[in-house]
């Protein structure tokens, strides 16, 4: 095989891995230029598949700069190593875990929507604080 039929096969084999995810997937150059989004990622980025993400990650998430998001991106690429990271967002009003994965060439970065497992790891601790009666509250149980 030439090099040009091992890379399209290689990119091939990256896309059904990628199709067979239900994250959200994008990736960005060295140059922040995003390459590639899937359609779950044009959906949580808020972007519209007619207009797809063409630009730099800052200029497309122009608000995530300063954020906690934004500082494990950096992170991630100043350090080479892969970075976690699950956090709110309030642009959304959503909670989303994040793992960003660079090499030499791209960043691949993986998101899930995790609100709801907060809300529910949330709940079950005001659960847990909560007694279900006090006798104090309730004077007649004394």
């Amino acid at each position: 095989m030439d090099d040009s039929r091992v890379v399209a096969h290689s990119e091939e084999q990256r896309q059904v891995v990628f199709d067979r995810v239900s994250d959200a997937v994008f990736e960005f150059d060295t140059q922040w230029q995003i390459t590639y989004t899937d359609l779950t990622a044009i959906e949580l980025l808020r972007t519209s598949a007619e207009k797809p993400c063409n630009g730099t990650v800052w200029q497309i998430l122009s608000k995530i700069q300063g954020t906690t998001i934004g500082k494990t991106l950096r992170r991630a690429i100043n350090k080479q190593q892969t970075e976690t990271v699950e956090t709110y967002c309030h642009q959304h009003d959503r909670w989303y875990n994040m793992r960003v994965y660079p090499d030499s060439e791209r960043i691949t970065v993986f998101m899930q929507d995790t609100t709801d497992r907060q809300k529910g790891k949330s709940y079950l601790q005001s659960c847990e604080l909560t007694p279900l009666y006090s006798a104090r509250a309730v004077p007649f149980l004394r």
